[in-house]
């Protein structure tokens, strides 16, 4: 049966999605400040990895995703809140880290009634009882607690499934509680939480706006996640080892890093940024070594 929703009117901003089909989600970095106050006097900021994953494993289920990166594109909140729901998106999922967290809930309050929220990210996963219950967070369907690829396809496929993933939280306004979902299979549990990082898909660079970008060598250079978790303990750092204890540490296999090197090498990036992630909602640099 043919699909009945509006198409997607995707502006050429939203990075991935495919404008013949009806947009499934909308994944939103949030700008580090309003833009229109005090335009941006870079032209490069890091790209968010971690929403690249979430977003490259839902479009392999065959979910229509978009991604907005505000802050890579230097827009103003009344921009950003206009160019999604113009987009017309099911979901949209924000990205919530302690220095954008309350633009991030601006934009939540700013969009359409008919659009259901999706967060994560630090700040959700450290302050999950906070976030519910600001009211800018009203319709907010799912905040889901760490690496999201696996929950975040569940979701887009029924939001009722949120009662059986583990992780998954949401406000009930009625009763004034939080509730979270729970899952009945213990052997089901490392999938939602701590999925094989080996067997998820080659992540899709056509999501993420400034990877690869050239830089001021001249040269191609793109970012790579060569694992998840931390073992360190630094104390001002929500990646510490003792904030996450519900965390398994993956490496990557060897040949699965140099098979997405190879990959990169097709597009002539010729240096990759190793990049750290406690969780699949961010990506942060640690530092730069050119490929051989």
């Amino acid at each position: 049966m043919p699909d009945s929703r509006q198409l997607a009117d995707v502006p050429d901003l939203i990075a991935g999605a495919d404008p013949g089909r009806p947009l499934d989600l909308l994944l939103i970095n949030a700008p580090l400040r309003d833009y229109t106050l005090r335009p941006r006097l870079t032209d490069y900021t890091l790209p968010v990895i971690g929403m690249g994953y979430i977003a490259t494993y839902a479009a392999q289920a065959d979910h229509n995703v978009g991604l907005l990166d505000a802050e890579a594109h230097g827009l103003g909140l009344d921009e950003t809140i206009r160019l999604a729901n113009r987009a017309q998106p099911r979901w949209v999922g924000l990205n919530l880290l302690a220095p954008t967290y309350q633009l991030s809930a601006r934009i939540a309050a700013g969009l359409d009634d008919r659009v259901q929220v999706m967060v994560g990210g630090h700040h959700a996963k450290a302050a999950p009882e906070t976030v519910l219950a600001d009211p800018r967070m009203s319709r907010v369907t799912a905040l889901v607690v760490g690496e999201g690829e696996t929950r975040v396809t569940a979701l887009l496929d029924d939001a009722a499934r949120r009662a059986e993933l583990p992780g998954v939280m949401w406000r009930d306004w009625l009763l004034g509680t939080t509730a979270e979902g729970i899952e009945h299979d213990p052997a089901r549990t490392r999938h939602w939480l701590s999925p094989d990082i080996d067997g998820l898909p080659m992540l899709n660079r056509k999501f993420l706006p400034q990877d690869p970008y050239l830089a001021g060598d001249g040269r191609r250079e793109a970012n790579m996640v060569g694992a998840r978790g931390c073992p360190y303990d630094c104390f001002f750092c929500g990646a510490a080892v003792s904030k996450n204890p519900d965390l398994t540490i993956r490496t990557r296999n060897p040949g699965n890093i140099l098979a997405e090197m190879h990959q990169g090498s097709r597009a002539r990036c010729r240096r990759w940024r190793r990049s750290g992630t406690a969780c699949a909602g961010s990506g942060r640099s640690r530092s730069t070594r050119p490929a051989r």
